[in-house]
């Protein structure tokens, strides 16, 4: 062998193939990669690594302290310390003052620079993505106001809070004033888009916020969001009434008698959850004196953590009310005002509608249109004054002999005073009420849209209206409007779950075909961002589709794939992805079988599961390589079988493999392991003749376990066949190589009904990798050294009963 293969006058030892400032021999003896200039891929060339930084570069965070080695020498930290500063806290974990800068690709957005700057964990320039999310969320596209391009935004460094800032192009701000930019964050768990407040720097022209989290944000101009959902709410609070209730609770000492057990509580707990939509309630206790326990709220859940009745002392009935009409004129116009008011004992108003005696208190109930419903709680109540109250004001009156009969008076008051979506008229049968589908259905990013009240489908797309637009999940949304006086408005309003726009065909309809949607994928199923389309992802459909075979050969080849996908250091970096692509082409080709047509959910037209990657041009590449690359022999269906058998026989095992079937290799592997092939074979008693492809031999060998010597004396080669000469050598050399994993295969006895997958991912030139004109560049004499720079890839996972036995691997 040649010490200086290319004749510079330099060993290949003293060369440096990659130029990484390490010679071949040093490579050789550290255990780094000759033809790649950085082994453990930390953006450190290796030999900065062992003569600069003095790292191991074959670890990528060679101290251990969650901090990789560039990082630190970006930093300016010891990549060989854990803890730098002498902290007690180690480098990884050090919060440091960075700032990461996104470029707006689009030259036309108004926002040009996105910026977050905080103190994190980690590279910013690593861990932290910026994203447009323009026409992919069609949500956050079509807010109304929208400025620029709405920006998802990550990081997994971990922070407190940052500082989010977004440069402003003035000249592309159209007819939006500087100082009307607004940010919005878009909680996507809520469905709700969130004003914050924004810090406007003209001079500078940036806006900012700081925020505790990351998700979708965006600008808009906030005259244009606010006059949206003022528009919104006029309809809503001229022709709907939402409810204000304060609810008046008796806490006085005599409730112990009366409602030991607490059922005020239940009553009233249940009341707040029959709240609809807008309504609100506030909620006011009282003894001797009236305690406000919440000013009017619309979370049902606080509201309800609020409620804590006790015992006390008298019962000021006079001042719960004059507190509950304060409470009520904070409201807006639009909505019905109401007090339930509950007591067991004496009631301190001055009303007697029999000789028309009526408090002055009441008499201001009624001029601020509020109604006072009174419940009389035991003997001790004063009944006809909570009567007289209720009568006078246009309220209801309740008498309630024990506590348990609370909750069904409650009851009764939420359903005579509370607004229902889902009583209004509905005509086309469509789940939306007729009167919003003309009048408009609001949704959470201030858009209105209008439907048909006499058509089912608007737009044809298969889906009725009500499911693209649902009231399901409607909610409420109030805005509040600061003037420049210091006042605000509020505005209140319905919003409807936006899933698709019941106008425009974005899909087709069919439920079936997959490929006419836009989907997003969630780690297991695939939803239209358009439609209520949804799909699950295939591979969590293979064990209720797939036949016994093709689900163990699915099992085998996701098994390899994740062994090659999990790899801590790539071999061979420039095929890496290439085998990754070859068996995930493998597995698409098995959903395709015609026999499971119509099976999957994630399927096109044609019922055919939709692959990840045979249609893409990455994948077809692999087929089309340099002259030197027999990546055409790779996998298929010669190359590999789920229904291969063992039989023991003794301590005997031979293998029976169905492929490429040639007997003279069988032939020359049982004269390679001194068997003699019998003359029958008896497969009840466990013999079977050894047949199987070249390429099999390695992985054979490693699994009979035989001792084989392969000093091989020619003389022993019987014939003239070169072919056969030639091929006994391939198997010594690749015998030759330290089999892997042998501790795993003595932990099982094969035995009958045990499975091989095997996958030959084919051959590569690293050289002509680099140079593509590598092969034409060698004279014909050349050509053997050309085969010292090739390299393979073969994988066989063995199995049982659809489990993984253990997993072979050959590199050569």
């Amino acid at each position: 062998m040649k010490v200086d293969t290319d004749d510079n006058d330099i060993s290949d030892y003293d060369e440096d193939f990659d130029t990484d400032g390490l010679s071949n021999g040093q490579e050789y003896e550290i255990g780094t990669r000759p033809y790649n200039d950085d082994s453990d891929e930390d953006n450190l060339k290796d030999g900065d690594e062992v003569n600069t930084y003095f790292t191991d570069p074959l670890d990528v965070d060679t101290d251990d302290d969650n901090l990789n080695d560039d990082d630190e020498i970006y930093f300016g930290t010891d990549p060989n310390d854990p803890d730098s500063d002498d902290n007690n806290v180690l480098d990884g974990d050090e919060r440091r003052s960075q700032k990461f800068i996104h470029k707006v690709e689009n030259e036309d957005c108004a926002v040009t620079e996105v910026i977050v700057s905080m103190e994190a964990t980690g590279n910013l320039q690593k861990t932290t993505t910026v994203e447009s999310i323009m026409n992919k969320d069609m949500l956050c596209t079509g807010v109304v106001g929208l400025v620029g391009e709405p920006f998802s935004i990550e990081t997994t460094s971990d922070y407190e809070k940052a500082t989010l800032t977004y440069v402003i192009d003035k000249n592309k701000l159209g007819d939006t004033e500087f100082d009307n930019l607004m940010f919005l964050w878009y909680d996507e768990k809520k469905d709700e888009f969130v004003e914050l407040d924004t810090i406007l720097d003209e001079e500078n022209s940036t806006v900012s916020i700081n925020t505790p989290h990351f998700s979708k944000y965006m600008l808009v101009d906030k005259k244009e969001w606010f006059d949206a959902w003022k528009r919104a709410s006029l309809y809503f609070q001229d022709e709907y009434e939402p409810l204000a209730a304060a609810i008046c609770y008796d806490c006085s000492g005599s409730m112990s008698g009366n409602d030991p057990k607490g059922y005020r509580k239940l009553a009233i707990d249940n009341f707040i959850d029959s709240m609809t939509l807008t309504d609100k309630t506030a909620l006011i206790s009282f003894e001797d004196e009236a305690k406000l326990v919440s000013e009017f709220s619309d979370n049902k859940e606080e509201l309800k953590g609020l409620v804590n009745p006790y015992f006390g002392g008298g019962t000021n009935v006079r001042a719960s009310v004059e507190m509950a009409i304060e409470q009520l004129n904070t409201v807006q116009h639009w909505y019905t005002r109401h007090i339930i008011l509950l007591s067991d004992g004496d009631v301190n108003i001055n009303i007697n509608l029999a000789n028309n005696t009526v408090d002055d208190l009441i008499k201001k109930a009624v001029d601020n249109n509020i109604k006072i419903h009174t419940i009389g709680l035991g003997s001790g109540a004063d009944n006809q004054k909570l009567k007289d109250c209720a009568e006078y004001t246009g309220g209801q009156y309740f008498t309630a002999e024990t506590a348990e009969k609370l909750d069904a008076i409650y009851k009764d008051l939420s359903k005579n005073n509370h607004f229902d979506l889902k009583t209004l008229p509905d005509n086309d049968e469509d789940g939306l009420p007729d009167e919003f589908e003309v009048s408009g259905l609001v949704i959470s990013n201030a858009q209105i849209f209008y439907t048909d009240p006499e058509v089912q489908d608007c737009d044809g797309d298969g889906l009725i209206d009500g499911k693209e637009i649902s009231i399901d999940d409607a909610k409420s949304k109030t805005v509040t409007v600061h003037g420049a006086d210091g006042g605000y408005t509020t505005y209140s309003t319905v919003v409807f779950k936006y899933i698709s726009n019941p106008n425009e065909k974005y899909c087709s309809g069919n439920e079936f075909d997959a490929t006419k949607h836009t989907l997003e994928y969630d780690g297991e199923t695939y939803k239209c961002t358009k439609c209520a389309f949804s799909a699950h992802e295939p591979a969590f459909e293979d064990s209720q589709i797939l036949n016994k075979d093709d689900y163990n050969l699915m099992i085998a080849l996701n098994y390899m794939l994740y062994k090659i996908s999990s790899e801590e250091v790539t071999y061979y970096k420039d095929t890496h992805d290439m085998y990754i692509l070859q068996l995930i082409g493998e597995i698409d080709k098995i959903r395709q079988k015609e026999e499971y047509n119509n099976k999957y959910s994630f399927s096109d037209s044609d019922g055919r599961c939709i692959p990840s990657i045979l249609e893409s041009d990455e994948y077809k590449s692999i087929y089309a390589g340099s002259k030197c690359d027999i990546i055409q022999e790779t996998i298929n269906e010669s190359n590999y079988r789920s229904y291969n058998y063992w039989y023991g026989n003794g301590q005997t095992y031979i293998v029976y493999g169905i492929g490429f079937i040639d007997p003279y290799l069988g032939a020359s592997l049982f004269w390679l392991n001194d068997i003699t092939a019998p003359e029958t074979i008896d497969k009840d008693n466990g013999q079977m003749l050894i047949i199987c492809m070249s390429s099999f031999i390695k992985n054979f060998a490693y699994i009979i376990g035989s001792d084989y010597d392969f000093e091989i004396n020619k003389s022993k080669i019987s014939g003239d066949k070169k072919w056969e000469r030639d091929f006994m050598y391939t198997m010594a050399s690749l015998c030759n190589d330290t089999l892997a994993n042998a501790s795993e295969k003595d932990e099982y006895d094969l035995q009958l009904g045990d499975t091989f997958v095997y996958a030959n991912y084919g051959s590569y030139c690293v050289k002509c990798l680099e140079d593509p004109n590598h092969e034409d560049s060698l004279s014909y004499g050349e050509k053997r050294e050309h085969f010292k720079y090739t390299r393979y890839r073969r994988d066989t996972v063995w199995m049982r009963d659809g489990k993984i036995l253990f997993y072979h691997r050959v590199d050569g």
